[in-house]
């Protein structure tokens, strides 16, 4: 399975998973923005996994900034 793309709900369409889309995909969400520019400094970075947590790092701040 790719890494490097997402949805926000079912019906969606695929898209590359890049700071730019994700941003789109949630546009009001400006909390959300900034911890991604804080977190991610390139999109390659979008798909680091921490180990400790057993998670990609990117639905860790998805499920932390978006509600």
């Amino acid at each position: 399975m790719r890494q490097d793309i997402f949805f926000t709900q079912p019906a969606d369409v695929l898209q590359d998973l890049t700071k730019e889309n994700l941003k789109k995909a949630f546009p009001e969400n400006h909390i959300f923005h900034d911890a991604q520019d804080a977190n991610f400094k390139e999109d390659k970075d979008l798909t680091a996994y921490d180990k400790f947590y057993k998670k990609y790092k990117i639905n860790w701040l998805l499920k932390n900034h978006v509600k």
